[in-house]
């Protein structure tokens, strides 16, 4: 009997299920703007990408998504932060996949493992830079009628940028060095889970 499909689901839930709760382990970062926090809840959501694949990773972070807004309500502001969050998973998670994941079956070397931490890094910061000066701030500012106290661009220079890069380093930088000490494990648990 091939129980891959039961496993996939456990596995998707167990990992969206830490995810969740380290979402409301964060800190604040940048003293000026203390309300931008970092947590680590994409880590689980990497190992899911490993395990699983692409669309494996993408389940567990909507799966953690869903149980985010059911327990904090869907309003306008819940639903902008959740897709926020969501879009930045994303952003992390497919450059350290593709980069760290390679097709040797050998272990990332550090050198790989610095690129893939400044490639997220980079994608993290510009996409979520665009994202808050195009889409998310203004919304937020005309929607919700949140002041920021400053004029969207200078957030985003001040803030935006700064927050994401110091978020990618810590969260790539970690996952990489959990993923260089748990290669066996992920390659063994990868051939039973990983069918798409």
């Amino acid at each position: 009997m091939n129980r891959s499909p039961i496993f996939r689901v456990v596995i998707t839930a167990f990992l969206a299920a830490i995810s969740y709760v380290l979402m409301f382990l964060s800190f604040p970062v940048i003293p000026l703007i203390p309300y931008l926090k970092i947590d680590f809840s994409d880590l689980p959501i990497l190992i899911g990408f490993f395990i699983l694949g692409p669309l494996g990773g993408v389940m567990v972070a909507i799966v953690r998504s869903l149980l985010y807004l059911v327990s904090t309500g869907t309003d306008i502001a819940s639903l902008i932060g959740v897709g926020t969050n969501f879009l930045a998973s994303m952003a992390v998670s497919f450059p350290a996949y593709f980069i760290l994941k390679g097709g040797s079956g050998i272990k990332p070397t550090i050198w790989k493992s610095i690129l893939a931490i400044l490639t997220s890094t980079l994608v993290l910061t510009v996409l979520l830079s665009i994202a808050n000066y195009f889409v998310i701030l203004p919304v937020y500012l005309n929607v919700i009628g949140m002041d920021i106290g400053m004029s969207v661009s200078k957030y985003v220079v001040i803030g935006v940028i700064p927050f994401n890069i110091i978020k990618g380093v810590l969260v790539v930088g970690v996952f990489s060095i959990l993923y260089r000490r748990m290669y066996s494990w992920v390659q063994l648990n990868n051939k039973k889970y990983k069918k798409i």
